[in-house]
């Protein structure tokens, strides 16, 4: 599945990306190609995450979920940036509306994807 993400070939990224159950703990995984460092932040004590694979994939593991949203610090080189992880927010696009746009009859495609004012 690491594999299939790197080379754009996954599927569904959903099911390797963002925050998870596993066992007895929590997982959240990133993939940020060209991060140094990533970072979960807290009010506390920011907590780094461990890099899984060369090609960019940072994994995070806990007994507790962290509070959501949560956010990451993503460290590239001297600067670092801020962000809210896009995978632990759902898609809100159904499995018929992606059905209908890889046949190209969606209708008002326009309404669910890109930005909106």
């Amino acid at each position: 599945m690491i594999e299939s993400l790197l080379h754009t070939r996954l599927h569904d990224p959903f099911a390797l990306l963002g925050l998870h159950r596993e066992s007895n703990e929590w997982v959240i995984r990133v993939y940020e190609p060209y991060a140094s460092q990533v970072a979960l932040l807290s009010n506390t004590e920011n907590q780094l995450f461990k890099k899984i694979n060369p090609g960019g994939l940072f994994e995070w593991r806990g007994l507790t979920a962290p509070p959501q949203p949560y956010r990451v610090r993503v460290s590239e080189g001297i600067a670092s940036r801020d962000i809210y992880d896009p995978y632990q927010f759902p898609s809100n696009i159904s499995e018929q509306d992606l059905y209908l746009f890889g046949e190209g009859r969606l209708n008002q495609g326009y309404r669910m994807f890109g930005s909106h004012s």
